[in-house]
């Protein structure tokens, strides 16, 4: 009796532990996302350094990079949860490969898509199959692993534009005073740039600037809940270490934000 006991005790257990490992109920794993909305002047300008050219006509507005999700850790830097780290995420990701085909049916999808989230960087292949090129590596890399999709690539996709369309910033610059505006010469400071996405309903985010000189904009990274919802504030710390490419002067109008980059 006592035997039996024991093995369905066992039996018992052995389908929780198989249980949880395929479907779990949550991913406690990550603690939010980054919403990376990259300035389309700036990444080319980086790009040319490298011979790189970029699609015509270039975006007037801010594109998606990817949403990210990012852990907390001790000391405080952000550190991207990557489907590429673990061979049990890595056997996830087998289960559920990019399908282009699924994306193409959704018309709707496909759309914002297309508008939202373009390949910046010309390539030997067609727009369509840059632009293929480069969902398939986000998904891959950001998507693919992440229970809170249930790896239904489709809904990483259309809530990452859905959040696209709740941080208007170029309207939420302009709306500043004196306004924060695109153009050839035009420079501000960090603080600025602070202050404008505080102000707003996007809360607390993050800034990344170019390498070389002179300092330019080249993205915005903003924090929302683990059910991208709703935009949340990014850890105080966070802001500082991953803002630091633009310098610690918050005050000096030295980053530019420019209107084209030829």
């Amino acid at each position: 009796m006592v035997a039996l006991t024991t093995k369905v005790m066992f039996v018992s257990c052995l389908v929780l532990v198989i249980g949880i490992y395929i479907y779990p109920r949550d991913d406690h794993s990550f603690d939010y996302f980054y919403l990376a909305l990259q300035w389309p002047a700036s990444v080319c300008h980086e790009a040319a350094g490298s011979n790189v050219t970029c699609i015509k006509p270039l975006p007037g507005n801010f594109t998606i990079h990817g949403l990210w999700a990012q852990k907390k850790i001790k000391n405080h830097k952000p550190k991207s949860y990557d489907c590429n780290s673990t061979t049990r995420n890595i056997r996830i990701c087998r289960k559920h490969p990019f399908n282009y085909d699924e994306l193409k049916n959704d018309r709707k999808l496909m759309e914002m898509m297309n508008e939202r989230w373009p390949n910046l960087i010309n390539g030997s292949s067609s727009p369509d199959q840059q632009n293929k090129k480069f969902w398939k590596k986000e998904w891959e890399k950001h998507g693919c692993c992440l229970f809170n999709f249930k790896s239904h690539q489709n809904d990483y996709f259309k809530k990452t534009c859905g959040m696209w369309k709740q941080a208007p910033l170029l309207q939420i610059f302009a709306a500043q005073k004196p306004p924060i505006t695109p153009g050839r010469k035009k420079k501000y400071s960090l603080r600025q740039y602070i202050e404008a996405i505080r102000r707003s309903e996007v809360r607390r985010g993050a800034f990344k600037c170019s390498k070389n000189k002179p300092k330019r904009l080249v993205e915005v990274r903003l924090c929302t809940d683990k059910e991208v919802t709703k935009f949340v504030d990014c850890p105080g710390r966070i802001l500082t270490v991953v803002s630091r490419s633009c310098g610690t002067k918050y005050s000096t109008k030295n980053i530019a934000f420019p209107i084209s980059y030829t």
